[in-house]
């Protein structure tokens, strides 16, 4: 009895040895899987961030530079004030817009010889659609004349076409002749703003002859277009007119600057409304209004890209 005993606990201390060597194993097994898993985590950690690193940058979007619109208007009038432009409109008019100098004189080219120029068929020139941004100035009378206007045009360089009262070419020839070294293109506008189509056919040709023999004395020649006082025409008027040698310039903008109640905030935001290259735009040389709205629109149109041209030029530019 007691040798089995003793056989029984001789064999525990074996049995025990190969217990804890069993616990040994198990626990570096396991601690070798847990290894492997960091391992690995670190491996796909490195991995990903690596990834994000080396990707290519994208160069960052420079803005488009958009058009500076300050809050307060530079092209105030004289009386601080402004008009109710479309100020969004503006803006888009006026993205990447450049206007372009016009190449070549097409007032002279255009012109034709006096006397006898050459008849032509009944037109009406108005609204056109140019290839680049111009717009038509067309300056009546001249009876009164601010020179303060004629000099804003010397001061930009920009020309006109000034349809003329004959009666006013006689009296101020010396304004005239600055207005040929300038450019303009000096146009008929009858003798003394008679309506043409209250006159006879012999009333008409006077009207026309008396007041282009006394332009083409200091220009030398005709420029093909002439303008019926009010616009008042009708297919007698544009028959003699054509037969003369004019087309008819009417007009689709006007300051309305005749009107005693006018200002010139007013009669600015009549020619800049809907404003599109190609209009041609009604104003006269000396009306009270005039200038204060010229001191509002020419800087205007600049600020747009527009750039003003004669009657011909926008022709030319509209073929």
């Amino acid at each position: 009895m007691e040798d089995r005993h003793e056989r029984e606990n001789a064999r525990r201390p074996a049995t025990r040895g190969r217990g804890r060597r069993r616990g040994a194993r198990r626990i570096a097994a396991a601690w070798a899987v847990l290894l492997v898993l960091v391992a690995g985590v670190a491996i796909g950690v490195f991995l990903v961030v690596r990834g994000i690193t080396s990707k290519p940058t994208t160069p960052a979007k420079t803005p488009t530079a958009k058009s500076a619109s300050s809050t307060a208007d530079p092209y105030a009038a004289p009386d601080g004030t402004t008009p109710p432009v479309d100020t969004a409109a503006a803006e888009a008019s006026t993205a990447g817009a450049v206007a372009v100098v016009p190449t070549g004189n097409a007032a002279a080219a255009a012109a034709v010889r006096f006397p006898n120029p050459p008849a032509i068929a009944p037109h009406s020139v108005s609204g056109l659609h140019p290839k680049h941004k111009y717009v038509a100035i067309t300056l009546d009378d001249g009876v009164p004349f601010d020179t303060r206007i004629l000099d804003m045009f010397e001061a930009r360089g920009w020309t006109a076409t000034t349809f003329l009262l004959g009666s006013m070419v006689t009296s101020q020839p010396k304004l005239v002749e600055r207005l040929k070294a300038d450019g303009f293109e000096i146009a008929n506008h009858t003798w003394d703003h008679k309506t043409l189509t209250k006159l006879s056919d012999a009333q008409v040709r006077d009207e026309l002859s008396r007041t282009q023999a006394a332009i083409s004395k200091i220009t030398g020649n005709q420029a093909p277009y002439m303008r019926p006082p009010g616009g008042g025409t009708n297919a007698r008027v544009k028959s003699i007119a054509g037969s003369m040698g004019y087309n008819i310039v009417l007009w689709n903008k006007s300051f309305a600057d005749t009107s005693g109640s006018a200002t010139p905030q007013q009669c600015a935001a009549n020619a800049l409304k809907n404003l599109q290259p190609g209009d041609i735009i009604l104003c006269h040389w000396g009306r009270p209004a005039t200038y204060g709205a010229m001191q509002i629109l020419l800087p205007e149109l600049e600020r747009r890209g527009y750039r003003v041209v004669t009657v011909s030029e926008l022709v030319a530019d509209s073929k």
